[in-house]
């Protein structure tokens, strides 16, 4: 039985109007990776001190992770020793820009703030700040337990004398003989 291509959805005709939008004007452009090899020059170190003379010291693992989730562009080249990043100046400048938009701070800035605050010379992070504060409020309550240890042990002291006392001195008369020891128990009682 002869079907018509009509009806299964497949035609003869041409389309008219395209299947897929030509105007999408509302995505940006994605920025062109730079095809020249030359201008990957910075490896991991040099880009280490660029951030640090920006303020903004990173560990090489960090940039190392940088580069690996794309946040900078970098190619993967092999080396005797293995492989290593290497990096555009302009991505790693571009990127050190979008952490002072976001991070607000320096490390310059926290330096000039732990010098005001009587600590010079020290870079003070929030975080090493808040554990500073934390130890020595741990510290005063270490020295207050300490006195109260003192304290409750002197009390226990004079109240293990204070009851005894009484104890020692039946077992005195005891030491005299069994009709004394048993005269200091009743008296002890009637007490």
């Amino acid at each position: 039985m002869p079907t018509r291509l009509d009806q299964v959805g497949i035609t003869s005709r041409s389309r008219n109007s395209p299947t897929y939008y030509l105007n999408i004007t509302d995505v940006p452009p994605r920025p062109a990776a730079p095809l020249d090899e030359t201008a990957y020059t910075l490896t991991i170190e040099e880009a280490a001190n660029y951030y640090s003379e920006a303020g903004f010291p990173r560990p090489l693992r960090h940039l190392q992770k940088y580069c690996a989730r794309g946040d900078l562009e970098s190619r993967k080249v092999e080396t005797p020793t293995g492989e290593k990043y290497l990096i555009t100046p302009e991505s790693v400048e571009r990127h050190i820009s979008y952490i002072k938009e976001t991070s607000g701070r320096t490390m310059k800035d926290k330096v000039d703030v732990a010098e005001e605050s009587g600590t010079p010379g020290r870079a003070v992070s929030d975080y090493a700040f808040q554990l500073e504060k934390r130890i020595a409020e741990k510290d005063e309550e270490i020295r207050f337990l300490r006195s109260e240890g003192a304290v409750k042990n002197e009390q226990i002291k004079d109240s293990t004398a204070r009851d005894l006392a009484p104890l020692i001195a039946d077992s005195e008369v005891a030491a005299d003989g069994p009709a004394d020891w048993a005269a200091g128990v009743q008296r002890h009682r009637a007490s």
